[in-house]
C-alpha cells in the first residue's frame, strides 16, 4: 500500500505553545516547523492517510479506510491495526425513509481553532518532555483532521497548546470525574486563558 502524502499545515494562524512553570507561570516554547501531512491512498479511493515526522525524522502515520478500518504506520512498517472485520461487514441497512443524497451536505469546507490542555497526568505519560508531548498532540489532531475533512468538511487548526508540567499547579490534578474536569476547563480557559483564540478546547 502506498501513502501520497502532502505536507499541510496542522498549526493556525493562533498557535501558541506554552509550557506552566512550578510557580504557576507560563513560558513560551518553540516547537520544530511544521511536519504533519495528508493525503491519499493509492488502490483505495475512499481511505485517507495522514500522519507527522517525529523529531528524529520518522514518519508516524496511518491509513483510514472508509469503512472505519485503520492502519497505524511507523516508518515503512505497520505496527497496529484498528477495527478490521468492518471492511468486510455487510449485514447492515439503509433507512427506509427519505434521506439526503450525495454532495447535500454542501462542498465548502469549514475550519475552527482547537486549543489542548495537556493534563500533568498527560504530560508525565509523555515522558515529562516538551517535545513527546507535542508529537503526541500533533498526532491526535492531524488523525482527527483526516477524519473530518473526509467526512465532515470541517477543517481543524491547532491553536493554544499549554502543557501542564507541575500537578501542584496542573488545575485538573486530583478531578473526580470527567464533568468536574469539563468545570475546571471552562473555568481555567474562560479566565485565565480568555486571551487565546478558540473554538474549542481539548483536555
Amino acid at each position: 500500500v502506498t501513502m501520497r502524502l502532502t505536507r499541510q499545515d496542522l498549526r493556525g494562524a493562533h498557535f501558541d505553545y506554552r509550557s506552566q512553570q512550578a510557580g504557576g507561570g507560563f513560558r513560551r516554547l518553540i516547537p520544530v516547523p511544521e511536519r504533519s501531512y495528508l493525503g491519499t491512498v493509492d488502490g483505495a479511493p475512499g481511505a485517507v492517510s495522514c500522519g507527522i515526522q517525529l523529531d528524529d525524522g520518522t514518519f508516524k502515520g496511518a491509513i483510514l479506510f472508509e469503512r472505519g478500518t485503520t492502519w497505524y504506520t511507523l516508518g515503512e512498517s505497520v505496527i497496529r491495526t484498528q477495527a478490521l472485520p468492518y471492511e468486510n461487514f455487510t449485514d447492515y441497512r439503509f433507512p427506509a425513509g427519505p434521506t439526503v443524497t450525495s454532495g447535500q451536505g454542501g462542498s465548502r469546507m469549514h475550519a475552527f481553532d482547537l486549543a489542548v490542555d495537556v493534563s500533568s497526568n498527560y504530560y508525565t505519560q509523555a515522558g515529562n518532555q516538551p517535545a513527546p508531548a507535542l508529537e503526541r498532540v500533533e498526532f491526535t489532531v492531524a488523525l482527527t483532521r483526516a477524519i473530518y475533512m473526509r467526512d465532515a468538511l470541517i477543517r481543524p487548526y491547532l491553536g493554544r497548546v499549554i502543557l501542564r508540567t507541575d500537578a501542584s499547579q496542573d488545575p485538573y490534578s486530583g478531578a473526580p470525574n470527567f464533568y468536574n474536569i469539563a468545570t475546571r476547563a471552562r473555568d481555567e480557559w474562560n479566565i485565565n486563558q480568555g486571551d487565546s483564540v478558540r473554538h474549542l478546547v481539548a483536555i
